[in-house]
């Protein structure tokens, strides 16, 4: 089993980029689909506050839990509001 906190800390150590969060993911399939999703965001780049959200644009990284296999995704972002659940 792979130690993914290792895989992310590799990834943070590059000089464009650092860890945004991990996430722990499997699409409900009893683990069959499995991965973990490491979000990486551009060093040194401050999240954004639009109409009372903070916006943080990231590149996910994809891996899968049983293959050896990665994927590089599209850049997204993620937003929250301050003083909401969900």
């Amino acid at each position: 089993m792979l130690d993914y906190r290792r895989i992310a800390a590799e990834l943070g150590r590059t000089p464009e980029s650092t860890v945004f969060s991990i996430e722990d993911s499997d699409y409900g399939s009893g683990g069959w689909a499995s991965f973990i999703e490491i979000r990486l965001a551009r060093r040194g780049a401050e999240p954004e506050i639009r109409d009372g959200y903070q916006t943080t644009r990231y590149a996910s990284v994809v891996v899968c839990r049983i293959a050896p296999l990665a994927a590089l995704m599209k850049v997204v972002e993620a937003g929250w509001h301050w003083g909401r659940q969900g």
